[in-house]
């Protein structure tokens, strides 16, 4: 304590020089991620309707099973429209950066 009191830390000024960069950097990479998240809901409306259908479900956390019985399909084409999907939007995903 007294060794602060005879020499005080006097980082202060590169705190708040770092939390600016700091801001700047999430701020950019927050537009980067909204761009990727934009481009990648662009790409699944271009996506068939019965596949949007089943990739928005995946999405949104639902298991093989609730897919196929919400869409009236069997499981096992559940798993190979999700990844023939997967395989475009990663296409079309590399384009963005």
């Amino acid at each position: 304590m007294a060794y602060h009191a005879k020499y005080p830390r006097n980082d202060t000024y590169c705190e708040v020089t770092n939390a600016a960069a700091s801001q700047i950097i999430n701020s950019e990479l927050h537009m980067q991620q909204q761009q990727q998240i934009s481009t990648l809901l662009d790409e699944v409306r271009k996506l068939p309707i019965q596949t949007r259908q089943i990739v928005t479900l995946s999405m949104e956390g639902l298991s093989y099973l609730d897919i196929a019985q919400v869409c009236g399909i069997e499981i096992s084409n559940v798993g190979v429209i999700l990844n023939r999907s997967k395989k475009v939007l990663m296409e079309a995903m590399s384009h963005v950066r």
